[in-house]
């Protein structure tokens, strides 16, 4: 019986796609389905899957009218057969242990619900850019969830597939942050208990893109994200709300930082600190406002 189902939603991915199933394929771990979910994709990504469906008998294709990347996801979850379901996207990278150190790690730690690893951004090109995600891996808390995502992205989990299918997948009706709110909701509704394993063994994309005009559209994502909260924990929701959105306004700081937007990462963190004071505490809101006003005067 197939222990781990992987999920992975496709839309328009010829560029990646190959690099991306190879990554499955090359997993020391071998006990695994890979549902590739195509949502209406008008490139090559069909005729991609289609040929690793023939050749291999534990890779399947769906298809559906294009219907955005959540719905293609449940559509996946809710197809598995596997006692874990693992999510990775269409343009990702897998080191080829992580499937086998998350199921050592989730049957040596059998209370554990939800593992996670660390990860390293990779360029368009799949060059390693020495930066990533390296969260806390141990006693997450849901103010942990809430300030760091500490899975960092959507191709690093590992998840018991009841608890995932419980919930109802991801949420359709957010247009971004949906990979959080999950988190959230498995946190809330669940008891989910988070673990990671505080190794590299996924490559995160980053594709480039200008950041001035993904700003307004992140932060209104993350509030909807929020919103979505209030209505199952609406406790956590009044106790996290104003320091999340600072530490969220944070990010957004640093995103423009590293696109040399000094006076746009200048007024977010001043937004951040007018939000929650609490944040003026940490020497990552110092850095960050001294390398904005630098920026904002020099460039």
């Amino acid at each position: 019986m197939v222990e781990v189902s992987i999920v992975m939603p496709v839309y328009n991915a010829e560029k990646y796609l190959e690099s991306t199933i190879n990554s499955v394929l090359q997993q020391t771990y071998t006990n695994w389905e890979l549902l590739l979910i195509d949502d209406g994709s008008t490139d090559n990504s069909a005729d991609i899957c289609k040929a690793y469906s023939i050749i291999h008998s534990n890779i399947h294709y769906y298809y559906q009218d294009n219907s955005g990347a959540c719905i293609a996801r449940n559509k996946g979850i809710f197809s598995t057969k596997g006692k874990y379901i693992a999510l990775i996207d269409s343009d990702d990278i897998w080191l080829t242990t992580k499937l086998e150190k998350q199921i050592s790690y989730m049957k040596e730690n059998p209370d554990i619900d939800f593992c996670y690893t660390w990860s390293t951004f990779i360029n368009e090109a799949g060059k390693v850019l020495h930066k990533g995600q390296y969260h806390k891996v141990k006693d997450i808390t849901f103010k942990d969830l809430v300030l760091n995502n500490p899975p960092g992205n959507g191709s690093t989990p590992l998840i018991k597939a009841d608890m995932l299918k419980v919930v109802g997948g991801f949420c359709t009706t957010l247009k971004g942050s949906q990979d959080i709110e999950l988190w959230y909701r498995l946190y809330c509704l669940t008891n989910c208990k988070f673990g990671g394993i505080p190794e590299v063994l996924c490559y995160y994309r980053i594709v480039q893109s200008g950041i001035s005009a993904n700003v307004e559209r992140k932060l209104n994502s993350w509030e909807d994200c929020m919103n979505k909260l209030k209505t199952y924990a609406p406790n956590k929701y009044r106790e996290y709300y104003s320091l999340a959105k600072a530490y969220q306004l944070r990010y957004l700081a640093r995103r423009c930082i590293s696109k040399y937007e000094g006076r746009k990462a200048l007024k977010l963190i001043i937004q951040s600190i007018n939000i929650d004071k609490n944040i003026i505490f940490s020497i990552k809101t110092f850095i960050t406002f001294i390398v904005a006003a630098l920026l904002s005067i020099y460039k």
